[in-house]
C-alpha cells in the first residue's frame, strides 16, 4: 500500500495526488454525486516551421476529416459523443495507416462545452486562438511519429485561419502530460479547481472573478487568456528573422 502511494505521488506530484485522492474519495462515497477537479490550462504558440521533415510524412495519412468519414466506434468515445463534437463545430485532425485509426486530436473555435465537468471554456482573444482537447495516439503508434505528425497538421491548419496560440486544460494530477507540454514550449496560463456537489458547483480560479458559482442544471464559463503564449510567439519570430536567441521565460526581453 505504502509503495504503491509512493509511486503515485512521484506520478502525480504531492499537491496532485492529495487532490486525485481526495476526488476519488468523494467519488466513492457519494455514488459519483461529489467530485473534484483541479485542472492547469496551458497555451501553445503555434509554429510556423513543422516539427518533422518531409522525408518523415510518408507512412501515416493525416489531415482533416469531415463528419462520417470515419467510423465512430473506432474513435472509442462514449455512444454520441463524436457526433455531438462534429455538430458543435469542433474539427477533427486524425492519422491514418492505410484502413486503421492511428491517433486523433480536436480543435474548437469559441466556447467549448466540456461535458465532463460541466464548464464552458472560452479562449480569449477571440479570433487568435482556439482549443485543443482530446489527443490521443492508439498504443501500436505511441513510439513513432504520429504525435508530431498530428501537431504539424494542427499547426498549419491554424496558422491558415490566423491562429497564434491553441488552449488546453490539463488534470493537475496528470504531471506527465504536463511536463510534456511544456517540453513543447507550451506556456501556463491558468489554473482552476471545480468541488461538485450534488449538482452544485464552486470553482476557485487563477484569474478575476476568482470564484464561481452555479446551481444545479447551469454551467460555469471560463475565460481562458492566452496573451502570454501569443506574446511569446510573436517575440520569438522576431528574434529568429534577426537571428538573435530567445529567452521563452522573458517575453517582454
Amino acid at each position: 500500500m505504502l509503495r504503491r502511494i509512493r509511486i503515485d505521488i512521484r506520478n502525480m506530484g504531492v499537491l496532485g495526488w492529495i487532490l486525485y485522492s481526495s476526488d476519488r474519495v468523494l467519488d466513492r462515497f457519494s455514488a459519483g454525486r461529489m467530485r473534484l477537479w483541479a485542472f492547469r490550462f496551458y497555451a501553445q504558440p503555434i509554429s510556423e516551421h513543422p516539427i518533422l521533415p518531409a522525408s518523415h510524412r510518408r507512412k501515416i495519412s493525416v489531415g482533416q476529416v469531415m463528419p462520417g468519414e470515419i467510423d465512430s466506434r473506432l474513435f472509442e468515445r462514449p455512444a454520441g459523443a463524436i457526433e455531438e463534437r462534429f455538430q458543435a463545430g469542433s474539427i477533427c485532425v486524425a492519422a491514418r495507416s492505410e484502413e486503421e485509426l492511428a491517433g486523433f486530436m480536436w480543435l474548437h473555435f469559441g466556447a467549448l462545452r466540456e461535458r465532463l465537468v460541466e464548464c464552458d471554456f472560452e479562449p480569449t482573444p477571440a479570433g487568435r486562438t482556439c482549443w485543443d482537447y482530446d489527443l490521443e495516439v492508439f498504443p501500436h503508434y505511441r513510439l513513432g511519429r504520429t504525435f508530431a505528425r498530428l501537431w504539424d497538421e494542427a499547426n498549419r491548419l491554424l496558422r491558415n485561419r490566423g491562429v497564434e496560440a491553441s488552449v488546453s486544460w490539463i488534470s493537475f494530477w496528470n504531471l506527465a502530460s504536463r511536463r510534456a507540454h511544456v517540453r513543447m514550449g507550451a506556456q501556463p496560463v491558468g489554473w482552476m479547481g471545480v468541488l461538485d456537489l450534488f449538482g452544485w458547483k464552486a470553482a476557485l480560479q487563477s484569474r478575476w472573478p476568482f470564484l464561481l458559482l452555479a446551481r444545479p442544471g447551469r454551467r460555469l464559463h471560463v475565460m481562458v487568456d492566452a496573451s502570454r503564449a501569443i506574446a511569446i510567439r510573436r517575440v520569438a519570430s522576431s528574434a529568429a528573422a534577426s537571428g538573435q536567441s530567445f529567452d521563452r521565460q522573458k517575453p517582454h526581453a
